[in-house]
Parts: C-alpha cells; sequence; structure tokens
C-alpha cells in the first residue's frame, strides 16, 4: 500500500517498473512485469464483476479515512453494493456476539438491530451465525441500511445460507465488504483480520452474548486506540455466553437496555432525536388507539417492523400496550430522574 501511495496509483507503479520494481516483492516481479501484474488485476477485476462487485483502492478520495490509521490497512476493498455506508456522515454501530446465541441472545440482535437501522445508523456486522445475522435481519426489516465485513472472498459467501442475506444488503442499499481477493476461502486466520475492520469503522460497537475467550474480545482488542464506545446488553449471570457482555459492564462498558442508548453513546457522533410529532406511528396513534396490524396496512410497513417500533417506543413511555391488543399513545413526559 505505501508504494501505491508513494507513486500516486497503481498505474503508476505499472508504468515505471524500473523505478518502482525494486520495492516490490520478489513473488510480484516473476515472469513479464509488468504485464503479469497486469494480467493478475485483469483476472481479479473479471471474477469482481462476474459477482456485481468492484475494487476501491487506498489512494481513491472514497477510501475511507478510518481505515488509515491501522497498522497494517488493506491496499484494496473489495465491494458489492452502493458504498454509501462508506461515507464519512454515514454513523455505524457495529453489534457482535455468540455464533452458540440462546433465543434471548437472537432476539435482542433482532431488536437493537432494528432500533438502530430505524433511527438512521448504519448496522455493521461479520454476516456470522447467532448474532451478527439476527442483527442483520432486524435491521433490513426496517428497510436499514447493513454494511457486511466478511472473512472471504465476495464469491465465496461464508456460511452458505448468508448469500441471500448479502442478495437483501446489497438490493436495500447497503454494502458487503472483503479485504480478500475473489476464491479466497474462509480460512480460521482472515477472521481476525476482518474484525479489525468492523471495530475501526465502527462509531460504536455493541456487544450482545460472548464467551470472554471468542473472536468478539478480538474484535474489542483493536477499539483501544478508536474513538468508538462500547456498550452491552447484561446477560443471566449463569448463562456462559453473557459472561463476556456482564465482564464488559464490570470494567466500565455501558450497559444498554435498548436501542435509543446505544444511539446516545454515538457520542460527538450522536443523531438528532426524531420529533415526535413526525413519527409516523405517534403521529397515527394520535388519532386514536390502534393495533399492530392496521398500523402495519396504514403505513405500508410489515408487521414484523411495527412490533419491533412499537416495543421500543414502549420502552421510551411513548407509548403504552391496551387490553385487546391496542396500543394507545402516552403524554410527553421526563424520564429524568427528579434531582
Amino acid at each position: 500500500m505505501e508504494l501505491v501511495c508513494a507513486a500516486g496509483s497503481a498505474q503508476a507503479v505499472l508504468q515505471q517498473p524500473s523505478r518502482w520494481g525494486k520495492c516490490l516483492p520478489r513473488s510480484a516481479l516473476l515472469g513479464d512485469c509488468p504485464l503479469s501484474l497486469w494480467a493478475r488485476a485483469r483476472e481479479e477485476m473479471a471474477k469482481l464483476r462476474k459477482v456485481g462487485g468492484r475494487a476501491l483502492a487506498c489512494y481513491s478520495p472514497r477510501w475511507p479515512a478510518e481505515l488509515k490509521a491501522l497498522e497494517k490497512p488493506p491496499p484494496v476493498l473489495h465491494l458489492q453494493g452502493s458504498g454509501k455506508v462508506l461515507l464519512p456522515e454515514a454513523k455505524r454501530v457495529t453489534i457482535i456476539g455468540a455464533r452458540a446465541c440462546t433465543p434471548y441472545g437472537r432476539a435482542q440482535a433482532a431488536r437493537f438491530g432494528a432500533g438502530i437501522a430505524a433511527a438512521g445508523a448504519v448496522v455493521v456486522s461479520g454476516g456470522a451465525r447467532g448474532i451478527d445475522q439476527a442483527a442483520m435481519r432486524g435491521a433490513l426489516d426496517v428497510g436499514g441500511k447493513v454494511l457486511a465485513v466478511v472473512g472471504a472472498g465476495l464469491d465465496r459467501p461464508y456460511p452458505s445460507e448468508a448469500r441471500r442475506l448479502y442478495e437483501q444488503i446489497v438490493n436495500q442499499g447497503g454494502t458487503v465488504l472483503s479485504e480478500f481477493n475473489c476464491g479466497v476461502p474462509p480460512r480460521r486466520g482472515n477472521f481476525p483480520r476482518r474484525n479489525r475492520i468492523m471495530a475501526v469503522l465502527a462509531h460504536s460497537i455493541l456487544v450482545i452474548q460472548a464467551s470472554r475467550k471468542s473472536g468478539t474480545f478480538s474484535t474489542l482488542s483493536h477499539v483501544e486506540d478508536w474513538a468508538a464506545s462500547i456498550c452491552a446488553v447484561p446477560g443471566p449471570v449463569d448463562c456462559a455466553v453473557s459472561a463476556g457482555p456482564n465482564y464488559l459492564i464490570q470494567q466500565g462498558c455501558r450497559l444498554v437496555q435498548n436501542p435509543e442508548e446505544v444511539m446516545d453513546s454515538l457520542c460527538p457522533w450522536t443523531l438528532v432525536e426524531p420529533d415526535p410529532e413526525q413519527d409516523e406511528i405517534l403521529v397515527a396513534l394520535s388519532g386514536g388507539d390502534r393495533r399492530s396490524e392496521d398500523l402495519a396496512l396504514e403505513l405500508g410497513i410489515t408487521q414484523k417492523a411495527i412490533r419491533y417500533r412499537l416495543s421500543d417506543l414502549e420502552l421510551g413511555g411513548q407509548v403504552s400496550r391496551l387490553q385487546g391488543g391496542l396500543y394507545h399513545r402516552c403524554q410527553r413526559k421526563s424520564l429524568k430522574p427528579p434531582c
């Protein structure tokens, strides 16, 4: 990467091999240089195009500035999707946790993913089974944006059942990102490298269920030098996969019980709190009590998304559930404790 940045572009390196060639590794000089390098580059670009992907080089003006802080940043990223989730104005929350999570953990991941996405932030995760996929699906269910950072080539979706999930992420304006070339399988050593990218791109990191010795703590090991805050969802003390977040809370990380508290942790990137009078659900409930299915039909939102949003509004004291499944808009009041 240093060579490309010094030369100004990869093309400059290849056009002046006598000038820059001595700086290249020996393996890169085998064969006809620069023709062999061009052939390899063309081959990789053809593979990327075949899966609807493209390359983003470190010297591009669209390169995420956060990656420059890494000790060994990738020279190139491979992307599927729009790439807008990488722009400086995008607010990103990385949600991570156990693959072997409990039903409670899966439900919380979906709830937090939906609430964070509904608030306008990008949900970042690694696409693994369990917490990662539950958080991504929660965000997608409310029409939110997702950034999936994967540990294999874009033509090798892992796990295999995540292929449709990645397609949905791209179709909804999100991005699937990898630093690995097409054809690279999901090797064990790839995932710590993936984790450092998820960490450095995050403005806040949310941990939902993880053991003390897990990939989650590999991700957190990259946070110390960055500005990201760490939040954790507490769990039962006798649950092995709650040991990680409970430990983080003991160490001073922020305990969160709802997505709003995660959004508060984004300071100084805090998003503007939406005006209750502009919230379509609260506006609809101003006209009278309604059932969730009626709200979904009226507002053109899936019932699953409506349930997530009603749950968060209820936790925030803005709506209450009545007998018969009706939802009622509460009077606005301060949630701050009296002095």
